[in-house]
């Protein structure tokens, strides 16, 4: 305003649907005052705004009655007493995105060809501004964006890794760190396989997740640097860029090592339980025989006493039976604890049943 010497200077901008212009900003030299908020409707002017789109600078030095501007003069130039304006579109992106206005009030004056070059100079200073601005907020964005993901990443419990399409690790959580013993800058950029016990299953697993688009429940070991291992189911999936081409692999390791801790007890308790029914029945098999072998020698104590030797003679051979019983008793439980071929060999029935029947009665 005061190079140019004009009393009122201002800066619009187009709204998103390009419907009215917005006053960024309003100076008055002669009241040294900042101002805002003013808005104009784009369809109102439509002759100012159609040569706004098609020229550098609309510099009218009548502006009740250039063409370009007159549409203003009822409602805005003459009750502000201004009589030239010159224009300068602030162009962004290959499009007009504001104005630049240069109002003179008092008596109509002509523009100069240095006025208009240095109106134009200042439309592309702000042009430049508004530019770095949306750049900065950009940039302001993204950072947000990665400090967004970075929490959502460290939020997981899980180990988690990116990995390129040639199986180098391309970042990591903490998690991870703990896992592996190793800090995020050892990691990245080294291969994603070096960490299990099985290099070549885990190169097989995200192979698969970049064939298929996923790998699930994929059981690994993971080594700590300590020698310490961890279970872990791999799951991975592809993430790709925004025209869809895949850029890696995204992998999780859940800890499954209390899980399979809880099985192994599981299984260790049913093995205890099955031992005890084997020892129950183990128990109940060798106590008919012991109470047959015992009951007898009480009997040939006594029949001794009385010299009754006839009868003993045959206590003794029920004796050997039962002792003979408890013998094949033994050999059957060691044949289930160390299973071997079944020998055959012919019997005939009634031996069977007489010795079945002789065991009942004694």
């Amino acid at each position: 305003a005061k190079t140019l010497g004009v009393t009122r200077v201002s800066i619009y901008r187009y709204n998103q649907d390009r419907t009215a212009i917005h006053c960024v900003d309003l100076y008055e030299l002669d009241k040294d005052r900042h101002s805002a908020d003013m808005e104009i409707n784009t369809a109102a002017y439509p002759s100012y705004f159609h040569a706004l789109s098609e020229s550098d600078v609309i510099d009218a030095d009548d502006a009740h009655a250039d063409p370009r501007t007159r549409e203003f003069s009822e409602d805005y130039l003459r009750p502000l007493g201004i009589a030239s304006m010159m224009d300068t579109p602030i162009r962004l992106h290959g499009k007009v995105d504001g104005i630049v206005c240069h109002e003179h009030v008092g008596a109509a004056r002509k523009w100069t060809p240095d006025e208009k070059t240095f109106a134009t100079a200042i439309a592309n200073l702000v042009s430049l501004a508004w530019e770095e601005r949306e750049h900065q907020e950009a940039e302001e964005a993204l950072r947000e964006a990665n400090a967004h993901n970075r929490n959502l990443v460290e939020a997981s419990l899980d180990p988690l890794a990116t990995i390129s399409p040639d199986g180098k690790v391309t970042d990591v959580n903490t998690a991870m760190e703990a896992v592996t013993g190793l800090p995020r800058e050892r990691l990245i950029g080294s291969d994603f396989s070096d960490y299990f016990t099985e290099p070549d299953r885990a190169r097989e697993g995200y192979r698969q997740a970049l064939a298929q688009g996923a790998a699930r429940d994929y059981p690994l070991n993971i080594r700590h640097t300590s020698g310490r291992l961890t279970d872990v189911l791999y799951n991975a999936t592809v993430y790709c860029d925004r025209e869809g081409a895949v850029q890696g692999v995204l992998a999780t390791a859940r800890d499954i090592t209390e899980r399979k801790h809880l099985q192994e007890q599981g299984t260790r308790m049913e093995r205890l339980a099955a031992l005890g029914q084997l020892l129950g029945g183990i128990a109940h098999e060798l106590r008919n025989p012991l109470f047959i072998i015992t009951g007898r020698l009480q009997l040939m104590k006594e029949m001794f006493a009385n010299r009754e030797y006839n009868e003993a003679e045959r206590s003794i051979q029920i004796i050997e039976e039962a002792s003979r019983r408890m013998t094949v008793i033994t050999q059957r439980f060691l044949q289930l604890s160390r299973p071997v071929a079944p020998r055959w060999e012919r019997c005939a029935v009634q031996d069977v049943l007489t010795q079945l029947l002789d065991f009942l009665a004694n």
